[in-house]
Parts: C-alpha cells; sequence; structure tokens
C-alpha cells in the first residue's frame, strides 16, 4: 500500500468506529472498496437477487388479495380502502458495482498526486457515467 494510505478502523460503517478522516476516506475509495465491492457483489448478489424476487413474488399476491376484497366491496373497520404496500426494494443491484467502479476510476484520476490534464475528459466521462448509472439504478428504477 502507498504511504498515505491510512490504515482503516476495525468497526467501519458502525457508530463504534467513529469518523473516518479525509485520508482514510480516500484510501477507501481509491483503494480498498474496488477490491472489495466486486467480490462482495460476486459473492452475496445472486443470494439478494433471489430474496428480493421471492419478496416480488409475495407482494404481487397480496397485492392481488387485496384489489379482490377490494372489488368485492371490502372495506376497513373505518371504511376505507385498504391501502397498497410499499413495493419492495433491491439491497443490492447487479450494476452497483461496475457503477461504483466507475466512480473510483474517475476519482483516481481526478484526486491524484498530479493531475494530466489530458485524462480530464475521460475522468469526467466516468463521472458523468456513475451519475446517470446511479439516477438510472437507484431512483429510476425503484420509482418504476
Amino acid at each position: 500500500m502507498p504511504q498515505w494510505v491510512a490504515r482503516l478502523p476495525n468497526d467501519v460503517g458502525y457508530a463504534a468506529g467513529g469518523s473516518l478522516t479525509a485520508d482514510e476516506w480516500k484510501g477507501m475509495a481509491l483503494n480498498y472498496c474496488p477490491i472489495i465491492v466486486p467480490l462482495i457483489w460476486d459473492e452475496w448478489q445472486p443470494s439478494a437477487e433471489a430474496t428480493y424476487e421471492k419478496r416480488m413474488k409475495k407482494w404481487q399476491a397480496d397485492d392481488t388479495a387485496r384489489l379482490r376484497c377490494i372489488s368485492k366491496g371490502k372495506r376497513r373497520a373505518d371504511g376505507t380502502k385498504e391501502p397498497r404496500a410499499p413495493k419492495p426494494e433491491r439491497r443490492m443491484h447487479p450494476e452497483d458495482a461496475d457503477n461504483f467502479l466507475s466512480l473510483a476510476a474517475a476519482l483516481k484520476v481526478i484526486m491524484g498526486r498530479s493531475v494530466n490534464v489530458t485524462e480530464l475528459p475521460r475522468a469526467c466521462k466516468l463521472l458523468q457515467d456513475y451519475l446517470i448509472n446511479f439516477l438510472k439504478v437507484r431512483l429510476i428504477y425503484n420509482l418504476g
């Protein structure tokens, strides 16, 4: 590891771990996470996807039953229709790992010890790809 890479606390992501310094954040974004995130997604994303599909089937069955009750004129005790349950969301989207790597590559160019002006258009494109995919995966996909 380069000397500037700060050693991370053991409890990153938990309140007990405390706040990260700027160097620790930089080390996570540029060194640790680009290695760890694809491994985690490769290991756990299929299981998360199966759980999501199971939840979706249950949600669809529950919603169909709710609509059937409404069509028969059944109402809640207070006279209102049964509200629709919130649609389940994915915990791990299949495109998240690749999208994170676009961000990490852009940050590597932008936050380098020295910045080569000829590499800035590539970094800009990578950052733009990250933002567009984030919007697509996290906002638009979950609204649909």
